[in-house]
């Protein structure tokens, strides 16, 4: 057998096998896009948002320690974890790999594994081409991969005995029998026997290793698969996942086990849990794993009943040995950035050129790693008899095209290294340097169908080579990247909130009246919001343009709106022209945001968006201050130019790797996901309506408020950009607590809307003392802030759950529903 995990070595196995490791090699991989859908880098450094739910820290372990204790909340209460188990990361990716390949059985196999972000290595495999030289099983293969979380006890130890406790089980001993009785072929009584077997085994193994004297803690996925002369069997515990790939792009995949699917989260709710940003009580991102015992404690339900189920769901497939082509088993790391269909072509596509099955994997690993993946990963590909074959051609002209690169880079580093001032120990060379040589030179191929991580890797093997010291960015934008991890999400986010002080405040209340607005918006955003709908349905590099052409458009707008001469109408036509990027590019963000962030990383969308109106409130409010001082004009021109000149000097350069022959659908034919249970529909009008009447009121005008009932403009402005303090706290709150989001929404709403109607009586009755009024007016502003972001954000995620991936365009016509609506005052 063939069984691994990052801390074991591997055993011997049956069939011929070669292993290798590759040395180390940093990856900080530049940004290059590739489809719509899959750009997850969203850092100088490739480096994406924290894929884990991070728990927070509470207070320090001792009195004269700085290091803090921090606690998850599971089913028996607070449990403390410590920090080899926090999932935390590493400065730079490890990005050596371990790799096998072997064959037997009529099938061949590869496989890599590569510890990257993570501070240590988690997974673990099984590779066995003979599953038992024992008959009836000589004939069958047997291949599994398991992603450990909280350690890599539970991973390891399934790698050394899922298999023995399949074997060895009552079912398979009597599927044996049957099997010698009707030669070997498995007829419909078998293939049950194998489904029970296969569900009996994993919880054999769950009960086993809970007892097990050398550890239980953490917990691992499971994904196995069986490969009979007639069938393939899959099993399956979590969000690993295993793939056939068929001609004519034909796809099967397993189904992930996510809490927030119905059927996982009535048994997680049916145990006494709940489902909180999409996890188990806000914690544990998955509902079927091996360990995590935290979860299994309730004594009066069986084990598939529990929060954390240990039961697999089992696939049955039969073969068709003229179309199936091959079969990939991996962790979450790679479909955390690819999709099935994405990973398939992928893998169909480098088969055409490399027969080297480890290559393969490895290429996978480094454009998963490239595309912003921050997991262990771990795949394993098995290829049948109707796999693709090497194409000559391609092959010859990938390698002529590869040499080409080489000798560029080459080229590049010895004039790097020829300058008089260059010093090998001290010096370092621009990584993003080289590949401008290499964009210039023409070299990036329009005809060849090469990963993205290509050059990239190539620079990094022969900087390495030369020992060289290399950077992925210019070291100009270093200082940036220390404070700022994620600096590509920070520039969105920057041109995101820009756009809505723009909506709030660049056509100024003072100086045009409710007509001018309206017409202004009205023809703005439907505008926008075709031309992004038109730029969504091709290669996400024309999506990124588009918001390039967005910053560039605010800012001719800015200076036209200043202009000296016929203010009147130049003014208006600058404003018509930043409302019309305003209105691109708020559906253009949102989209690039849900389109970078991976679907394992989504449910920080509910922190983001609170993070993105904060900002937001932070900016609108605090423009009054300045305005005091300038122009209203003036400010809101130059505040509007300089957030579009700022995300055009610092945005990151994108590198494609290969012309867009086709147009990509953001609307793809995959899966649907599971529907919401939410009645979205009405969740949506309340959001409508709450934005409509909340936003207008807690930005721009909470501050107009508080100045025209007699309180100073510096009071006032303190006063107002305590909103975004106060915002943070309930929605910190609310994903640590038990509270179901159905009440969440609506009883939020309901506060909400009730703050609203008691703050307009407030304003307008006649009787109230000035100073009195003021006060409550006051009161019921920071309740209104805090009661109404929890609601809102809750309510979005409902929407971007009920319109997943797929559907970006219709989550982000909302979003241009909603601001339109609050921008009518």
């Amino acid at each position: 057998m063939s069984a691994n995990s990052g801390n074991l070595p591997t055993s011997s196995s049956s069939s011929s096998e070669q292993r290798t490791t590759h040395g180390p090699l940093e990856s900080f991989a530049p940004e290059f896009t590739h489809k719509a859908g899959t750009i997850a880098s969203l850092s100088i450094f490739g480096t994406p948002l924290d894929q884990e739910c991070q728990p927070i820290p509470v207070v320090p372990r001792s009195s004269s320690s700085d290091e803090l204790r921090v606690w998850r909340v599971t089913s028996s209460g607070l449990v403390e974890v410590d920090a080899n188990t926090m999932g935390a990361f590493l400065d730079k990716p490890k990005t050596e790999k371990t790799n096998i390949c072997g064959e037997g059985n009529g099938v061949s196999y590869g496989m890599s594994s590569m510890q990257g972000w993570r501070k240590c290595m988690e997974d673990a495999h099984i590779a066995e081409t003979v599953m038992s030289h024992a008959a009836p099983y000589k004939d069958w293969s047997f291949f599994a991969v398991f992603d450990g979380h909280a350690g890599p006890n539970i991973a390891t130890r399934a790698s050394l005995q899922l298999l023995e406790h399949l074997i060895s089980g009552e079912e398979f001993r009597e599927m044996t029998k049957s099997l010698e009785e009707n030669n070997g072929v498995l007829t419909d009584a078998t293939l049950k026997l194998l489904e029970t077997g296969i569900k009996k085994g994993f919880l054999s193994f769950d009960e086993t290793s809970k007892t097990s004297p050398d550890g239980n803690k953490g917990g691992c996925t499971a994904v196995c698969a069986i490969i009979t002369p007639t069938h393939i069997i899959i099993g399956n515990l979590g969000d690993s996942r295993a793939v056939i790939c068929g001609k004519g792009n034909q796809v099967f995949g397993t189904e992930d086990h996510k809490p927030y699917l119905e059927k996982e989260r009535k048994r997680i709710e049916d145990a006494g849990g709940s489902v909180m940003i999409q996890r188990i009580n806000g914690a544990l991102a998955v509902s079927r794993a091996f360990g995590d015992y935290d979860y299994k404690e309730h004594p009066l339900l069986s084990a598939d009943q529990q929060l954390v189920s240990p039961e697999p769901d089992v696939y049955i497939r039969k073969r068709d040995k003229e179309n199936d082509e091959f079969m990939v088993v991996a962790c979450d790391g790679i479909y955390d950035v690819m999709t099935n269909e994405e990973l398939a072509s992928f893998v169909g596509d480098r088969l055409l050129v490399q027969s080297d099955l480890r290559q393969v994997c490895d290429d996978v690993l480094d454009e998963c790693l490239m595309k912003g993946s921050r997991d262990n990963m771990t795949m394993v590909m098995v290829c049948f008899p109707a796999a693709p074959t090497v194409n000559a051609h391609r092959k010859e002209a990938e390698e002529a095209w590869v040499a080409r690169v080489k000798a560029n880079i080459n080229q590049t580093i010895e004039e790097a290294v020829a300058s008089p001032d260059f010093q090998k120990e001290d010096d370092v060379i621009s990584l993003k340097s080289i590949l401008d040589k290499v964009s210039a030179a023409g070299l990036f191929p329009t005809d060849l169908r090469v990963p993205a991580h290509t050059v990239t890797t190539l620079a990094q093997k022969i900087l390495a080579e030369r020992d060289i010291k290399h950077v992925a960015v210019p070291l100009l934008l270093l200082p940036f990247a220390s404070f700022v991890p994620n600096m590509r999400l920070a520039l969105v986010l920057s041109l995101v909130s820009s756009l809505q002080i723009f909506q709030q405040s660049s056509v100024d209340p003072r100086q045009f009246d409710s007509i001018w607005q309206v017409s202004l918006i009205t023809a703005a955003f439907p505008t926008g919001k075709f031309i992004a709908t038109c730029f969504l349905s091709f290669h996400d590099v024309k999506l990124h343009a588009e918001l390039d052409r967005c910053a560039r458009l605010l800012v001719l707008g800015a200076i036209i709106s200043v202009l000296p001469f016929f203010r009147t109408v130049f003014s208006f036509f600058g404003r018509f022209i930043m409302g019309f990027s305003a209105g691109s590019g708020f559906v253009c963000a949102p989209a690039v945001l849900r389109l970078a962030v991976p679907e394992s990383m989504r449910p920080a969308n509910f922190l983001f968006l609170a993070a993105a109106f904060s900002m937001g409130t932070l900016l609108a409010n605090s423009m009054f201050l300045l305005s005091a001082l300038l122009s209203p004009t003036f400010f809101a021109a130059g505040l509007t130019c300089a957030a579009g000149g700022l995300y055009l000097v610092l945005r990151p350069d994108y590198y494609p790797v290969e012309e867009c022959t086709e147009p990509v659908s953001i609307d793809g034919e995959g899966v649907e996901p599971t529907k919401s249970s939410h009645p979205v529909l009405f969740v949506f009008v309340l959001m409508v309506i709450n934005v409509s009447i909340g936003v207008p009121l807690m930005q721009t005008y909470s501050t107009l408020i508080f100045t025209h009932y007699g309180m100073s403009a510096t009071a006032a402005l303190l006063l107002s950009i305590s909103y975004p303090i106060l915002q943070f706290i309930p929605v910190i709150i609310s994903t640590r607590i038990n509270i179901s989001r159905k009440v969440l929404v609506l009883g939020g709403y309901l506060v909400a809307i009730e703050v609203q109607f008691f703050l307009l009586i407030t304003s307008s009755y006649p009787f109230i003392p000035e100073k009195h009024q003021m006060i409550a007016m006051t009161v019921l502003l920071l309740v209104l802030s805090v009661s109404f972001i929890i609601p809102c954000n809750t309510a979005l995620c409902i929407l971007f759950e009920q319109f997943d991936g797929a559907n970006v365009k219709t989550a982000s016509k909302s979003r241009c529903v909603m601001w339109f609506l609050a921008s009518i005052r």
